[in-house]
């Protein structure tokens, strides 16, 4: 009898002591930092001697010619950033947005400069310092790069199917060692790529689609699959060959937020896909020859971002006031966190909505159980677990 009550007294105690399940999401704005004087067009969060540090540019004058800074933002407190460290970007650098890379401490980031286009290489090893390392010339207007091992892939811009392959072994001295172009056509009105990496695979999404790359061979990427977008699989749209530089048109509201495949995440064999009006959608892309849908969750307005946390999604959508279309002041965002512990049934837990920042577009950049909404002018800082995690 002595020794059952002593066994149970152990499990009462260990039970005490055993962390608690995570709190029902409750995601709730908890801070803001304003850039007065600049335009902030991107960033990410990086792990230094185990502290987080946000990196994020601002640009004086975005998608023309303007001074630009790399800001090092200390997240010791993550409801109050704190800058610690800065590095002025290429002198004349043209900013559309700023989604870097990372290799053992190195930043790369596709940048424009005044004369030349290519890749800003970033020593941030130590963070208060953050110290130019080179730049290369790629002669492509990019806005997205991925790495893998060696090797990085930038594609994007105004050069839709296009990617230059860099070898990054030496962070001193990159060099070009080849470029690949995507074999099927693109409507002129393409929008620029989001890319990822996942194995030995490529995805990249454009309004049109999914196209799924094999880079197992790093100078010699082979296409393998690709998903078409239902919403515009139909479309009789002009086109351009692959690879061909597109104009960009005069910006109509009624247009944007634009429509089609935004932005992809992916973990273990599912792919979840920010598309634009169709909300989310998850494939199956364990056979990278024939991605499969398993599951669409509709949303209101467009779904523009998308990041992945362990079994939790989040989920930026964006669009007008009703009556309101064209007033810049007025494009709503909201902030849904979607649970993806069983992939092909996604359930929204939580949401912010009717988030009003300042100026257009936004993004969003996750760590752990916060996420930074960094708009043009200002980041909100926002807590997946609110005031009750």
């Amino acid at each position: 009898m002595k020794a059952a009550l002593a066994i149970l007294l152990i499990l009462l105690l260990f039970s005490n002591c055993t962390t608690s399940l995570p709190a029902t999401p409750s995601p709730e704005i908890i801070g803001e930092l304003h850039f007065t004087d600049d335009y902030t067009v991107g960033g990410m969060v990086v792990e230094i001697n185990s502290q987080r540090y946000l990196f994020l540019i601002t640009a004086e004058s975005p998608g023309v010619p303007s001074k630009a800074t790399l800001h090092v933002l200390d997240l010791e407190d993550p409801a109050s950033p704190l800058e610690v460290g800065r590095l002025a970007a290429p002198e004349d650098s043209l900013l559309v947005r700023f989604e870097p890379a990372l290799s053992d401490m190195v930043l790369y980031a596709p940048i424009v400069g005044s004369d030349w286009i290519g890749l800003w290489v970033v020593d941030i090893s130590e963070p208060m310092s953050p110290q130019e390392v080179t730049r290369l010339d790629v002669g492509l207007f990019t806005t997205d790069i991925v790495i893998s091992g060696n090797t990085s892939y930038l594609t994007g811009g105004f050069s839709p199917g296009r990617f230059s392959i860099i070898d990054i072994s030496d962070p001193e001295k990159p060099s070009l060692i080849g470029e690949f172009r995507l074999s099927r056509e693109r409507h002129v009105k393409e929008h620029s790529y989001d890319i990822e990496i996942s194995g030995s695979f490529l995805y990249t999404v454009d309004r049109d689609g999914l196209d799924i790359v094999d880079i197992s061979s790093p100078t010699s990427p082979r296409e393998v699959g690709f998903y078409a977008n239902p919403l515009w699989e139909n479309e009789e749209l002009d086109v351009v060959d692959p690879g061909v530089i597109i104009k960009t048109e005069e910006f109509d509201p009624e247009d944007w937020p634009p429509d089609g495949f935004q932005d992809i995440a992916v973990s273990g064999q599912y792919a979840y896909i920010a598309a634009g009006k169709a909300g989310l959608r998850v494939l199956d892309v364990h056979d990278p020859a024939s991605p499969q849908e398993v599951a669409q969750l509709n949303i209101e307005d467009t779904a523009t971002d998308v990041v992945v946390s362990h079994n939790l999604l989040y989920l930026l959508t964006m669009g007008w006031p009703e009556n309101d279309i064209g007033q810049g002041s007025s494009m709503l965002y909201n902030l849904h966190v979607i649970d993806i512990s069983e992939p092909a049934s996604p359930k929204i837990v939580g949401s912010v909505e009717k988030i009003m920042p300042p100026l257009m577009p936004a993004t969003l950049v996750a760590s752990d159980t916060f996420v930074y909404l960094l708009t043009y002018t200002n980041i909100l800082v926002i807590d997946i677990y609110g005031s009750g995690g």
